[in-house]
């Protein structure tokens, strides 16, 4: 008998719905605070290590607003928080309906996007390789299991 917060989509089912999206927000906000923390050693002079990670986890208030070589200084308002916990909730359906090249071409415009600051901040662009293995990771080894696929397609975790 099926859970009454149970979806199909892309031909595969999530169940326990109810928990597949708090999960996805619990690891959105794990990945957020591993983010900060691997931010702290870039800080600003003056600023104590506790001060900068409260700062990076929070997402705001750096009452900066010009776009220059302090790029990463910028608030992000928790808009990678909240994409992080968008792509929680559809890779692993990806993952389980066999849909990897989708996350491929989504990682490349993500990549395309901010080459040029990248340019600039080699720091920059590992925490954002950081940042998206671990949603891939921990897609795959934790949230898959709260997706079934159906017939025609074979579970993510098995044999191919």
């Amino acid at each position: 008998m099926r859970n009454a917060l149970t979806i199909e989509l892309l031909g595969v089912s999530i169940d326990p719905l109810s928990y597949y999206v708090l999960f996805a927000a619990l690891l959105s906000l794990a990945v957020r605070v591993v983010m900060a923390l691997l931010k702290v050693p870039e800080r600003k002079s003056g600023k104590t290590r506790f001060v900068s990670f409260i700062d990076n986890l929070k997402g705001f208030g750096s009452n900066r607003q010009v776009d220059d070589y302090l790029y990463e200084e910028l608030d992000d308002y928790l808009y990678p928080f909240y994409l992080g916990f968008i792509e929680f909730l559809s890779y692993p359906v990806l993952m389980a309906a066999d849909l990897w090249s989708f996350i491929g071409v989504w990682l490349a415009f993500k990549t395309a996007g901010q080459w040029e600051h990248w340019k600039k901040s080699r720091h920059m662009f590992n925490r954002f390789l950081i940042g998206n293995a671990l949603v891939i990771i921990l897609s795959l080894l934790i949230m898959v299991s709260f997706v079934q696929g159906s017939e025609y397609i074979p579970p993510a975790t098995g044999v191919r």
